[in-house]
């Protein structure tokens, strides 16, 4: 894990610092450990901690620079629907409102969903780093492409089921090879890197 966004014009508080460091390597030793409650309540103490200085690096985009990147044919009226639950889910989020939030998101992405091209199986499988049995990996992309076929009619329930399938076949590679993948060394916050303590008997 290495959290390099926060560059040097933004200065993080001493206690801040102190806090993160114990943070992540309590993360480290419940992950080793297989704590998964445990090391979660602290990546999301450390996200908690780092949301404030993210967000003075990056102020919420405005809908056109939101929009810049996505190669989609939009007509005016969706575009024009779109900027309007695009600032009012903005503007929930900074009112703390996370059910609102979420539901102008919903809204948001249901106009965008049909306009969306799936990334191919075999793409969103590129990152993996350990090898899957021929008959799994079969399993796999027939989960896969039903789940993404689903989404596209918005048939979000049935996806769900689909993907719930795809990671209960995946999920034990992971755990296989979790000493592979999880391997953090450091953390790197203001141009400094922390490192785990080392571990005592």
């Amino acid at each position: 894990m290495k959290l390099d966004s926060l560059k040097k014009n933004i200065v993080i508080k001493a206690q801040d610092k102190e806090q993160l460091k114990t943070l992540y390597s309590n993360w480290i030793k419940y992950v080793k450990e297989n704590k998964t409650d445990e090391a979660s309540e602290n990546i999301d103490k450390i996200f908690t901690i780092l949301e404030p200085y993210y967000q003075e690096l990056y102020p919420p985009l405005t809908f056109e620079e939101y929009m810049a990147d996505m190669n989609v044919d939009l007509t005016k009226e969706e575009l024009a629907k779109l900027k309007t639950l695009y600032e009012e889910a903005q503007k929930a989020e900074k009112d703390k409102d996370d059910e609102l939030s979420m539901k102008k998101w919903d809204q948001f992405y249901e106009i965008l969903r049909p306009h969306f091209k799936p990334v191919p199986f075999e793409e969103y499988m590129a990152d993996i780093e350990f090898s899957i049995s021929n008959a799994d990996y079969a399993k796999l992309k027939q989960h896969y492409e039903e789940a993404v076929a689903l989404e596209q009619k918005g048939e979000d329930e049935k996806a769900g089921e689909q993907w719930e399938a795809f990671y209960k076949i995946l999920d034990p590679y992971y755990e296989a090879n979790r000493e592979i993948l999880i391997s953090p060394s450091k953390l790197t916050f203001n141009g400094q890197d922390f490192t785990p303590e080392p571990e005592t008997n």
